[in-house]
């Protein structure tokens, strides 16, 4: 998003541009020799890159009657997809990148091999923000309301008779929660005819229902 908002408002260090910040430098392509350095010619309209942006499909759409780059990607915007106008942004930032490593490095790979490389490493990375961003939405979704509760009974030597878990919607109170976690070990030992864990959580109901009234002010 940082380089094409770069391009748009004609932020790339191309010669004409540079020259417009007067520096004195030859504005001719270091590509083809033949025509100034504009950003359109530097990215799209240079014949060293022509064959690039006819294999993949957009030389059509780029138009040499237009001079000025935020011109050329309104134009294609109403034309492309967004994923095609995604893979003609990411495609003009790795031939900016080409270039720099022709002029810094003295680096012209052939295109039979370059055009492949990019197209992989463009739909890895589309991938791989895709697999972000679906990650992301799902952390944005909100829980339902409500709270977890559990019981376990143990014989005497502790060993696990059995367990349960229940999920309460809405919102509860601590001491409603505990309330509730108690019926249902109480529940729990009935359906188990455990009668020592019936004793207990009766026991344990009985003192939970006294602490109720006494915050209520019952008693």
């Amino acid at each position: 998003m940082n380089f094409i908002w770069r391009v748009y408002n004609h932020w790339i260090p191309v010669k004409v541009e540079l020259c417009k910040r007067r520096m004195n430098i030859d504005t001719s392509c270091d590509w083809c020799k033949t025509q100034d350095e504009t950003l359109c010619h530097a990215l799209w309209l240079c014949p060293a890159f022509q064959n690039i942006w006819q294999q993949v499909g957009f030389s059509t759409y780029i138009s040499p009657s237009l001079n000025k780059a935020r011109d050329v990607l309104l134009e294609l915007a109403h034309h492309l997809s967004k994923d095609n106008m995604i893979q003609f942004i990411g495609l003009s930032w790795l031939i900016w990148k080409r270039k720099n490593h022709f002029v810094f490095q003295n680096k012209k790979p052939n295109d039979c091999y370059w055009i492949p490389w990019a197209l992989e490493i463009l739909d890895n990375q589309l991938s791989s923000d895709l697999q972000k961003q679906n990650c992301t939405n799902l952390r944005q979704i909100p829980d339902h309301p409500g709270c977890g509760i559990s019981a376990i009974i143990r014989d005497h030597n502790g060993e696990l008779i059995v367990a349960e878990t229940r999920f309460i919607p809405g919102f509860l109170s601590v001491m409603v929660t505990e309330t509730a976690a108690i019926q249902m070990r109480l529940d729990l030992a009935l359906r188990w005819s455990c009668m020592d864990e019936l004793i207990v959580n009766r026991l344990l109901m009985l003192s939970r229902i006294e602490k109720l009234l006494i915050r209520i002010g019952v008693t």
